[in-house]
């Protein structure tokens, strides 16, 4: 599943100077305490937005908030921590039923992990592998539940965080825990292809359907966030090597402003097309910068569709039909 279909354009005239005023408009942002998930949360709220920032730390969740409100001017913006673990659908629907009731502009479906180095379920809810669930599976659920929400916005936007590790990924419908072939990696690339036929899917859904959704999603490139640590640090001698002396002086961005920039076209940008993939500029989508990026070739409606029903089976969740 490694072939791809290439984009027509490649760098992207767009920096973040570019965003619009958010003023009224409200932003949820899942994974939002740390790195890449923050980063997107402030330049959403220097924008103006009132922006909640999710996540299931409550003391990063504290301190990341009280960093926004340092640096944004208005004393009438709402910038707040709201807790949401995407390894337990209890929680992602307690947060939809209990704490959020309002207009939803802006999701950004970022939350995730990497991967344990040995393959683990999710004990709480219904026995998934937990990278697909915290990757992708708990994201089905939370856009599902927050879509009333979303609909009363005049131009809602979902923007669906995936990875260029994409590319190397396979569905395995016939074992999607991965009993038979588990490894950190099968796991995350899966996880992250499965978030790329969820936009599909839903854009698709939202056009038959009249939702007015805008669906798209983004990829950072190779950012150094905690992430980008764990990948480092995980595999044989050679691998760690090959990735320390040769990817990581060559490709990896220290800068998690710049990696957030793909994040923030998708989120802003009246330039996205329904249901587009953007990521990093450069050379194999890892400098810096906007582009379009290359999309699996798996990413199609046939398995776009047998991933929404597999998933609606894994997570318990059917997506009310407006």
């Amino acid at each position: 599943m490694m072939s791809s279909s290439f984009p027509s354009s490649f760098l992207l005239d767009w920096t973040p100077h570019d965003i619009p005023s958010l003023s009224g408009k409200t932003a949820l942002i899942t994974g939002a305490t740390s790195g890449l998930g923050f980063q997107t949360a402030l330049v959403l709220a220097l924008a103006g937005a009132h922006v909640f920032l999710g996540g299931r730390n409550s003391t990063q969740g504290t301190i990341a908030v009280q960093h926004i409100k340092n640096r944004i001017n208005q004393t009438d913006q709402t910038i707040k921590f709201v807790h949401i673990d995407h390894l337990s659908f209890a929680s992602v629907k307690k947060f939809t039923t209990d704490i959020f009731n309002g207009t939803l502009d802006i999701l950004v479906n970022n939350a995730g992990i990497y991967g344990p180095e040995t393959r683990q379920l999710n004990s709480m809810d219904n026995e998934d592998e937990i990278t697909l669930m915290s990757n992708y599976l708990s994201h089905f659920v939370l856009t599902g539940q927050l879509l009333p929400f979303l609909l009363k916005s005049n131009s809602p936007r979902v923007v669906n965080i995936s990875s260029l590790l994409a590319l190397f990924g396979k569905i395995r419908f016939h074992d999607i825990n991965l009993s038979e072939d588990y490894s950190h990696h099968n796991a995350y690339s899966q996880a992250k292809l499965a978030i790329l036929l969820f936009t599909r899917e839903l854009q698709k859904r939202s056009t038959q359907n009249g939702w007015g959704l805008t669906v798209v999603s983004a990829h950072p490139g190779f950012v150094k966030t905690n992430m980008s640590k764990t990948f480092g640090e995980r595999g044989g001698q050679f691998r760690k090597w090959f990735l320390k002396r040769v990817i990581f002086p060559v490709f990896l961005k220290e800068s998690v402003e710049q990696g957030a920039w793909p994040h923030l076209f998708a989120a802003t940008s009246n330039r996205v097309k329904e249901g587009g993939y953007y990521g990093a500029g450069g050379p194999f989508e890892l400098g810096d910068g906007v582009r379009e990026a290359a999309m699996p070739l798996v990413v199609n409606d046939y398995y776009s569709y047998k991933m929404w029903k597999l998933s609606e089976k894994l997570s318990n969740f059917t997506w009310i039909n407006i």
